[in-house]
C-alpha cells in the first residue's frame, strides 16, 4: 500500500471533523440549547438517525476513523497481515455508512447537517482511493 500515508492522513482528518461535530451538538445539548437555533446539523444529530444502538453516530464514526489512522499507521511500519485485513474491510463498511447516511439526509430527513457531509464525502471518496491505488495483487 504505497499510499497508506496519505489514507492515515484523511482517516485523522476525519476523525477530528467527527468528533467537532460529535462535541459541538452535544456540548450544546448539555448547556441546554440544543435545538434552539434549529440548524441542520441540531436536527440530524437529534433525530432517530443520530444515534445506532444509543451511541452517536458522529462518535461512532470518529472511532471509526481513528482505528483507519491507527492500521494505516501499523501497516506502513510493519505490514502486518491483519492491519491489512482490517483496513479491507474498514473501507468496505465506512462508504456503505457514509452513503446510506447521506441518503437518510436527503431522502427522509430532507436536513443537511454540513460536517456530516463533508465527512461522508470523505469516507466515500477515501474509500474511492483506496480501491483505486490498491496495488494489484494478482492471482493466486
Amino acid at each position: 500500500m504505497q499510499n497508506s500515508h496519505k489514507h492515515a492522513i484523511l482517516a485523522f482528518a476525519s476523525f477530528f471533523l467527527s468528533f467537532f461535530s460529535f462535541y459541538t451538538y452535544y456540548a450544546k445539548l448539555y448547556a441546554g440549547d440544543a435545538l434552539s437555533c434549529g440548524t441542520n446539523c441540531d436536527i440530524v444529530q437529534a433525530s432517530a438517525y443520530g444515534q445506532l444502538f444509543g451511541v452517536p453516530v458522529s462518535f461512532i464514526g470518529g472511532i471509526m476513523f481513528f482505528m483507519q489512522g491507527i492500521l494505516m499507521v501499523v501497516h506502513l511500519v510493519s505490514h502486518h497481515h491483519m492491519a491489512r485485513a482490517l483496513i479491507n474491510v474498514s473501507f468496505i463498511i465506512a462508504p456503505i455508512m457514509a452513503i446510506g447516511f447521506i441518503g437518510i439526509q436527503a431522502f427522509v430527513l430532507h436536513a443537511w447537517c454540513k460536517t456530516c457531509v463533508v465527512v461522508d464525502v470523505g469516507a466515500a471518496l477515501s474509500a474511492a482511493l483506496y480501491w483505486a491505488w490498491r496495488p494489484c495483487q494478482g492471482t493466486r
